[in-house]
């Protein structure tokens, strides 16, 4: 007995020990900050990285209205499980780079103490070997600084898919490896399945982060550059992650809802006053943007193009898989693209071969697909429901009146019985009526 309890002992400090080696260190700790809003009424994460401070772009937006950063209090906490007590006094913050579309922001920030930083890891998280053990460090619902353990689910050119748990407020926090540095910075749930149940229960909800090699690969090029690579891995993403090559029904569907806010978060930041049209031709990156949400069809119609830069080629490829995904392979209203027409009306115009024909792919795939774009398929989702609504509602309205015409009694009896029925956890409280209706 008393070996037993010696081998239980030492188990458990065993464990403990384990537990505390997998803790971060107070440099780590106090490198992840809570962000919020004067009056205390917005707040995400964010965290400290080479004296600068990475978090959301979305939560950028919110704490600093036309970038005025005057506003955000910073503040962090001792340990895990505190409250974020500590005020970093500042002078001055301002934006230094914002990307709606990858949903990242960098702030610079004069503080008199700054906290030691994270390590953000510049190449390609090895995840050959999934699944991978990472970390949330955030303030979730603006409270107290908590570490959610959790493991890597998927990965693709942009994020980081992982169970590790999050709740609002988390946006802006570090996704962090075994060695706890950091691989990726969390911007919302993994789905919106997640975020619904969250809202719902109040619970964690497991969390979608931005790959920190993919940040990191943006911030050492000029404006241009930066938004230029930016539309670049959007398209790569649309092709290479099964969106495109995929049928159609709800997964599709899915995938579209996935892929549209990072195309309009691209829109916002090219339209942006610190947009990249320094070295670009500026009326033909404006008349891409033009017909965001228009029918695919526009792109033959134009006259020939002035700039074949790849910034603007890789911006109408861009545009032109979104069109397909908002409005279906059309020209207009119930005309659908003929790929051959088509073809012959971008050769017509200053457009290069290989990237005529990457369009002309993409038309072809999407058409084999079946896939009508969103604007249909919910058009015929909303039909679908509203007449499996109403089926239920006549199902409903026919069981109702059995009950009222089977019930015994008198008429203030059988009113509560198909009330009782109808209200009562139907249709299983109708099989019930039905099932001793019978015995009797």
């Amino acid at each position: 007995m008393k070996n037993t309890l010696i081998a239980i002992f030492s188990l458990g400090f065993l464990l403990s020990s384990a537990a505390l080696a997998n803790e971060p260190d107070k440099d780590t700790i106090s490198s992840v900050v809570m962000l919020s809003s004067q009056e205390g009424n917005q707040c995400a994460s964010g965290f400290i990285a080479d004296n600068l401070i990475f978090t959301n772009a979305h939560v950028a937006e919110f704490l600093c209205p036309y970038k005025d950063c005057s506003g955000v209090s910073v503040r962090k906490a001792p340990a895990i499980g505190a409250e974020p007590s500590i005020v970093l006094p500042y002078n001055k913050m301002k934006i230094v780079f914002m990307s709606r579309a990858l949903d990242f922001s960098v702030l610079q920030f004069d503080a008199e103490r700054i906290s030691p930083a994270l390590t953000v890891l510049q190449s390609t998280p090895d995840f050959s070997q999934s699944p991978k053990e990472v970390y949330v460090l955030g303030f979730p619902r603006c409270q107290r600084l908590t570490l959610e353990q959790g493991k890597v689910s998927e990965v693709n050119r942009l994020h980081i898919y992982s169970s590790a748990g999050a709740a609002h407020g988390s946006s802006g926090s570090p996704l962090l490896n075994e060695r706890f540095e950091v691989i990726g910075i969390v911007d919302q749930a993994s789905s919106i399945k997640d975020a619904l149940y969250s809202l719902v229960s109040g619970g964690r909800f497991s969390n979608r982060a931005i790959r920190s090699d993919v940040i990191a690969g943006l911030l050492g090029y000029s404006e241009r550059e930066k938004r230029y690579l930016e539309t670049s891995r959007l398209i790569n993403l649309y092709y290479e992650q099964r969106i495109l090559p995929s049928g159609g029904g709800m997964p599709r569907l899915r995938k579209s809802f996935d892929f549209f806010p990072l195309a309009r978060g691209l829109r916002k930041d090219l339209l942006a006053e610190d947009g990249a049209y320094s070295s670009v031709d500026v009326s033909d990156a404006l008349f891409a943007l033009h017909f965001f949400g228009e029918y695919p069809g526009w792109i033959a119609e134009a006259k020939k193009i002035k700039s074949t830069k790849n910034f603007y080629l890789e911006l109408e490829r861009l545009v032109f898989n979104y069109n397909l995904e908002i409005k279906g392979p059309y020209r207009e209203i119930f005309s659908e693209l003929e790929p051959v027409k088509f073809q012959q009306g971008l050769e017509n115009s200053n457009r290069p071969s290989g990237h005529i024909a990457t369009i002309i792919e993409s038309l072809q795939k999407f058409l084999a697909s079946g896939y009508q774009g969103l604007e249909i398929s919910m058009v015929f989702y909303g039909f679908l429901f509203f007449a499996l609504f109403c089926l239920l509602l006549f199902i409903w309205s026919f069981s109702t009146g059995y009950v009222f015409s089977a019930a015994r009694g008198g008429i203030i009896r059988k009113v509560f019985v198909s009330a009782l029925v109808a209200l009562a956890l139907w249709p299983i409280s109708f099989l019930i009526f039905l099932f001793a209706a019978r015995r009797d």
